[in-house]
């Protein structure tokens, strides 16, 4: 499964054409080498997303003041937007006959502010695939209502899917970033390659907008023009290569020949993890465990931007489900998938709960999940079953 990351901001004031065109993007030859053989499946997928995302919704997304995450990534061109419309599409033609997708969860879809309907419907298209079936519970109330049940061969299995938005300070250090890379990308010659290493915390320095206006955008801007003009010195000069320097106040550069097939990349600018930790237990963890039926196993899903450290999740999961085995008996599994960038890939990470009584046992469901997204297994192995 692949995620990427749009900016989830709301939509422009300003209603930009239709996102499928008259003239359509995608059909520029630059964009050729992305299909391969596949065009018909592309071309496929194209088709669902303009059904469902038509011009009646497109109007409608630009007279209502609340955010649209479809329609923020719709907007832009290029390879990210490309491979949305392609997987999204896709995903809906498998999930279009599953109890309870239509219509109520292609609505949800429709209005899905931050992408955690996405995430739902990535999630239930991956069971799919596998040949298992899929069901959209209806919210209830009046008891627990999990986002999506997979039925197996042997077991009914729930799973709760959470995203969690980008915070303030996570938005500043990515634009930073982003900003940075941008100049790397357009500026670097082809014959080598640069990677900066900012100082760990850096981000730190970030304050609320309340006490200092202004201060934090005027700090992101001076620091990507020191990076730009540090770099910038030593690129367009004839230094022996591998070549390395300080950055006064933000870190290492690091300038190296490149043999073709390595781009620029920055690292670095920590954001700390024990915050998105806290918050991947409580609003995470405990919240998804509310959600899953006393009587199903399930699997809580959380999508963010910074991973918690693996080691200290493991140790926090397995002490709150043994703990508390009540609560969490139900819970085979916490599975935190990072929203991935270009340049970028990182493992999910899936925590197995030893102390559940389903603990050992062959689940289908669980393999099939593993399988696709190929986390990084904490607590155990996934079982194989018994056809398999």
């Amino acid at each position: 499964m692949t995620v990427s990351e749009n900016n989830p901001a709301s939509i422009p004031n300003m209603k930009p054409p239709a996102w499928w065109a008259e003239t359509p993007w995608w059909d520029d030859p630059i964009y050729a080498t992305h299909f391969g053989n596949d065009r018909d499946k592309f071309q496929a997928a194209l088709e669902v997303m303009k059904r469902y995302f038509d011009r009646s919704w497109w109007e409608n997304v630009f007279t209502n003041s609340k955010r649209n995450w479809m329609a923020k990534c719709l907007i832009p061109k290029g390879e990210i937007p490309l491979k949305f419309i392609w997987n999204i599409g896709t995903d809906i033609q498998l999930l279009e006959n599953s109890e309870g997708f239509m219509p109520s969860k292609m609505s949800e879809l429709k209005r899905d502010e931050t992408g955690s309907i996405q995430l739902e419907c990535e999630i239930g298209a991956i069971f799919r695939r596998a040949g298992l079936k899929v069901s959209f519970p209806k919210s209830n109330n009046r008891q627990r209502t999990p986002d999506l049940i997979i039925n197996d061969q042997n077991h009914k299995f729930a799973m709760e899917c959470k995203k969690f938005d980008i915070e303030e300070r996570e938005l500043w250090a990515r634009d930073l970033m982003l900003e940075t890379m941008k100049f790397l990308s357009l500026n670097a010659p082809n014959n080598i390659t640069v990677h900066i290493e900012l100082y760990d915390r850096l981000s730190d320095i970030r304050t609320t907008d309340k006490d200092c206006p202004g201060l934090n955008e005027a700090i992101l801007k001076e620091i990507v023009n020191r990076l730009r003009t540090s770099v910038s010195k030593v690129i367009t000069t004839a230094n022996p290569l591998p070549d390395k320097f300080v950055i006064p106040g933000l870190g290492e550069c690091h300038v190296m020949e490149n043999n073709g097939d390595t781009p620029p990349s920055i690292a670095g600018f920590d954001i700390s993890p024990f915050p998105q930790l806290r918050r991947i237990t409580v609003k995470g963890l405990y919240e998804g465990c509310g959600q899953i039926p006393k009587e199903l196993p399930g699997i809580v899903v959380i999508q963010c931007v910074h991973l918690p450290d693996a080691d200290l999740t493991q140790l926090v999961f397995d002490v709150a489900t043994e703990t508390d085995h009540v609560r969490f008996d139900r819970i085979v599994a916490l599975l935190i998938i990072p929203l991935q960038y270009i340049n970028q890939s990182r493992q999910s990470l899936l925590f197995l709960n030893r102390h559940s009584p389903y603990a050992g046992r062959p689940m289908q469901a669980l393999k099939v999940l593993g399988d696709a997204i190929k986390p990084i297994v904490y607590g155990g192995e996934i079982e194989h079953t018994s056809n398999e």
